[in-house]
């Protein structure tokens, strides 16, 4: 990974790689492969049937299965999303399906998918985005942490009267209670 994002006969490619773990270079090729086979098939194959969109929600689910199952980015978020995303859009095309086969079928079933479809996305945007915060506050709060500590172990070390020093530290631990005789 290191040689690879380094490597300056790469460099122009970069982008294309660069949020993939090493063995999953070509991930980026197939999604843009999967999205315009996707056009392909609905536009050029039988425009406007049925079949032209149960083949493009096949393709859909099997590579939703190859990203579950792979889990190529190196985010752990990303790959969420990635198959979140996945997922949406064989919903979309599930919606589509049932829209166009479905006489009868009431207009608030097929809105309701749509919305489905739009807000699971959205709505894993912002459970990662306070994942994400929750752990910049835990990681800031053990940065303040440490700095304290490294600040106590320093007075410590320089032996001003470390006894009190060490016997605050305790304290604050909550090692030996506050109105312990010294």
């Amino acid at each position: 990974m290191q040689i690879r994002d380094k490597d300056p006969e790469l460099a122009h490619l970069h982008f294309l790689f660069y949020e993939y773990r090493g063995g999953f270079w070509f991930m980026e090729v197939l999604q843009c492969s999967r999205k315009m086979a996707m056009v392909a098939v609905i536009t050029f194959i039988v425009p406007g049937s049925s079949t032209s969109v149960a083949l493009s929600m096949f393709a859909v689910l099997l590579l939703l299965g190859v990203y579950a199952y792979s889990k190529p980015c190196l985010s752990k978020h990303d790959d969420t999303m990635l198959t979140i995303s996945q997922g949406s859009t064989f919903v979309v095309l599930l919606t589509v399906l049932m829209a166009k086969n479905s006489e009868g079928m009431p207009e608030v079933v097929v809105t309701l998918l749509l919305y489905l479809s739009t807000l699971v996305p959205v709505a894993a945007c912002f459970y990662i985005l306070g994942s994400e915060y929750s752990r910049y506050r835990k990681n800031t709060e053990l940065s303040k942490a440490l700095e304290a500590l490294e600040k106590d172990m320093g007075a410590m070390a320089e032996g001003d009267d470390g006894g009190s020093r060490s016997r605050d530290w305790d304290e604050r631990r909550g090692a030996i209670p506050a109105t312990a005789p010294a």
